[in-house]
């Protein structure tokens, strides 16, 4: 390692190297470490990957910057979906969303490619998603995949043109329309 160190950079102006499972290194290893992070050979920058942070010396930890990442997508998504309008008590109530995420995913790359097996993945949603907050989570879904689709630049006017229809189908939902008609309507109208 501290040949691999002692090289100079070929593109930019600094080497970074990254350990990870910084916790197993033995003392010898880590003792090491702390020498080349007190004297650095070449302009390097050392990004050491840790579950347990405490297992690392404290020798070697005075000497970094610590950076924590904790699991914060289940937290985001909480927030989006409360911030999209489902309760508490409906996110609770929607448990494992794999199953419904897969399905709107499906169904999002049916519309856009105009596939006619949309209309027959309609009625699978329609049967998995019989409790209101599992069809609100299926809107918020088609909502975000058309929003991260023009965010990418990606077919610009099918995926405008599918928010647009979104929010129709949102006044359906208000208007009491069912599930499965404001999702036929969807699909019927994406046709177009």
């Amino acid at each position: 390692m501290k040949e691999e160190l002692a090289k100079s950079p070929v593109e930019g102006k600094r080497r970074f190297f990254i350990i990870e499972n910084a916790e197993k290194l033995t003392l010898a290893a880590s003792n090491a470490l702390l020498n080349l992070l007190e004297e650095p050979v070449a302009p390097v920058v050392t990004i050491l990957i840790t579950n347990n942070e405490n297992q690392i010396l404290p020798t070697v930890k005075s000497r970094t910057q610590i950076l924590n990442f904790s699991d914060e997508k289940i937290d985001s998504k909480r927030a989006q979906l409360l911030e999209y309008g489902l309760t508490d008590e409906e996110i609770e109530d929607l448990g494992d969303t794999a199953k419904l995420e897969e399905e709107s995913k499906y169904l999002f790359q049916e519309l856009l490619e105009q596939n006619d097996l949309a209309l027959v993945r309609v009625s699978q949603i329609s049967s998995l998603a019989t409790k209101p907050a599992s069809q609100k989570f299926i809107f918020y879904q088609l909502k975000t995949l058309a929003m991260k689709s023009l965010a990418a630049g990606e077919k610009l006017r099918k995926s405008a043109f599918l928010l647009e229809l979104l929010m129709t189908c949102d006044k359906m939902r208000a208007s009491n329309v069912s599930f499965h008609n404001t999702l036929d309507y969807l699909v019927l109208s994406f046709e177009r």
